[in-house]
Protein backbone atom coordinates (compact mmCIF):
# COMPACT_ATOMS: atom_id res chain seq x y z
CA UNK A 1 0.00 0.00 0.00
CA UNK A 2 1.31 3.76 -1.20
CA UNK A 3 2.13 5.72 2.23
CA UNK A 4 0.53 8.99 2.15
CA UNK A 5 3.16 12.15 1.95
CA UNK A 6 2.21 15.13 3.12
CA UNK A 7 3.69 18.47 4.72
CA UNK A 8 2.30 21.78 5.80
CA UNK A 9 1.47 23.64 3.06
CA UNK A 10 -1.12 20.60 1.80
CA UNK A 11 -4.45 21.49 0.81
CA UNK A 12 -7.30 19.37 2.80
CA UNK A 13 -10.91 19.70 1.34
CA UNK A 14 -12.87 17.69 3.64
CA UNK A 15 -16.86 16.28 4.09
CA UNK A 16 -17.44 17.08 0.17
CA UNK A 17 -21.00 16.70 -0.77
CA UNK A 18 -22.58 17.52 -4.44
CA UNK A 19 -23.33 21.36 -5.12
CA UNK A 20 -24.05 21.90 -8.63
CA UNK A 21 -23.99 25.46 -8.36
CA UNK A 22 -19.93 25.25 -9.09
CA UNK A 23 -20.36 24.02 -12.16
CA UNK A 24 -22.73 26.29 -13.05
CA UNK A 25 -19.80 29.02 -12.09
CA UNK A 26 -17.23 27.24 -14.56
CA UNK A 27 -19.27 27.28 -17.89
CA UNK A 28 -18.01 29.65 -19.34
CA UNK A 29 -14.25 28.69 -18.40
CA UNK A 30 -14.51 25.42 -19.51
CA UNK A 31 -12.53 24.86 -23.04
CA UNK A 32 -13.81 23.09 -26.32
CA UNK A 33 -14.38 19.23 -25.34
CA UNK A 34 -14.12 19.64 -21.79
CA UNK A 35 -17.59 18.14 -19.64
CA UNK A 36 -17.88 18.66 -15.60
CA UNK A 37 -17.64 15.00 -14.13
CA UNK A 38 -18.80 16.10 -10.44
CA UNK A 39 -19.23 19.56 -8.39
CA UNK A 40 -18.86 19.58 -4.63
CA UNK A 41 -18.75 21.90 -1.47
CA UNK A 42 -17.13 21.33 1.22
CA UNK A 43 -17.80 24.10 4.57
CA UNK A 44 -15.80 26.87 2.36
CA UNK A 45 -15.13 25.54 -0.96
CA UNK A 46 -16.24 24.14 -4.01
CA UNK A 47 -14.54 21.92 -6.11
CA UNK A 48 -15.04 21.08 -9.61
CA UNK A 49 -13.58 17.62 -11.18
CA UNK A 50 -13.80 17.86 -15.01
CA UNK A 51 -12.49 15.38 -17.67
CA UNK A 52 -9.61 17.35 -18.05
CA UNK A 53 -8.82 19.33 -14.22
CA UNK A 54 -9.97 19.95 -10.68
CA UNK A 55 -11.14 23.59 -10.37
CA UNK A 56 -11.04 25.11 -6.83
CA UNK A 57 -13.79 27.76 -6.10
CA UNK A 58 -13.24 29.86 -2.96
CA UNK A 59 -15.19 32.59 -2.33
CA UNK A 60 -14.17 35.05 0.55
CA UNK A 61 -14.60 38.69 1.40
CA UNK A 62 -17.80 40.29 2.74
CA UNK A 63 -20.81 38.01 1.93
CA UNK A 64 -18.71 35.80 -0.35
CA UNK A 65 -18.60 38.01 -3.10
CA UNK A 66 -14.59 38.24 -4.29
CA UNK A 67 -14.10 34.63 -5.82
CA UNK A 68 -10.91 32.70 -6.67
CA UNK A 69 -10.87 29.42 -9.18
CA UNK A 70 -7.74 27.59 -9.06
CA UNK A 71 -7.00 25.29 -11.73
CA UNK A 72 -5.42 22.11 -11.10
CA UNK A 73 -4.75 19.91 -14.38
CA UNK A 74 -5.08 16.08 -14.08
CA UNK A 75 -1.83 16.22 -16.18
CA UNK A 76 0.19 17.54 -13.34
CA UNK A 77 -0.42 14.75 -10.86
CA UNK A 78 2.55 12.32 -9.97
CA UNK A 79 0.48 9.96 -8.14
CA UNK A 80 -2.48 9.30 -6.69
CA UNK A 81 -3.98 6.86 -3.77
CA UNK A 82 -7.82 6.59 -3.53
CA UNK A 83 -8.68 4.85 -0.29
CA UNK A 84 -12.03 3.76 1.50
CA UNK A 85 -13.26 1.92 4.33
CA UNK A 86 -16.07 -0.71 2.34
CA UNK A 87 -16.45 -0.12 -1.18
CA UNK A 88 -15.81 2.90 -3.67
CA UNK A 89 -18.97 4.23 -2.60
CA UNK A 90 -18.68 4.32 1.03
CA UNK A 91 -17.01 8.16 2.00
CA UNK A 92 -13.95 7.74 -0.40
CA UNK A 93 -10.44 9.66 0.20
CA UNK A 94 -8.47 11.00 -2.93
CA UNK A 95 -5.04 12.15 -2.28
CA UNK A 96 -2.93 13.76 -5.09
CA UNK A 97 0.67 14.58 -5.29
CA UNK A 98 2.29 16.81 -7.13
CA UNK A 99 6.06 17.97 -8.13
CA UNK A 100 6.81 21.58 -6.57
CA UNK A 101 3.29 22.04 -5.31
CA UNK A 102 1.24 21.39 -2.32
CA UNK A 103 -0.70 17.99 -2.24
CA UNK A 104 -4.17 17.93 -2.56
CA UNK A 105 -6.89 15.77 0.16
CA UNK A 106 -10.10 15.40 -0.93
CA UNK A 107 -12.66 13.15 1.42
CA UNK A 108 -16.21 12.80 0.22
CA UNK A 109 -18.77 12.87 2.62
CA UNK A 110 -22.27 11.93 0.15
CA UNK A 111 -22.75 10.42 -3.25
CA UNK A 112 -20.03 11.29 -5.56
CA UNK A 113 -18.85 10.27 -9.25
CA UNK A 114 -15.21 9.09 -7.89
CA UNK A 115 -15.29 5.65 -10.55
CA UNK A 116 -15.51 8.47 -13.25
CA UNK A 117 -12.98 11.01 -11.58
CA UNK A 118 -10.51 8.03 -11.34
CA UNK A 119 -10.91 7.26 -14.81
CA UNK A 120 -9.92 10.60 -16.36
CA UNK A 121 -7.40 11.27 -13.81
CA UNK A 122 -5.68 7.60 -14.75
CA UNK A 123 -5.81 8.77 -18.42
CA UNK A 124 -4.32 11.85 -17.95
CA UNK A 125 -1.34 10.44 -15.33
CA UNK A 126 -0.68 7.16 -17.20
CA UNK A 127 -0.32 8.52 -20.72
Amino acid sequence: MAKKISNANDKSYARLIQEPKFAEMLGEFLIEGEQVVDSLKSAKEGVVFTTKRIVICNASGFLGKKKEFSSVPFCRINTFVLSSAKDLESHPKLDLGFFGTPNLHFEFAGKSEIKLIMKYISEAVLK
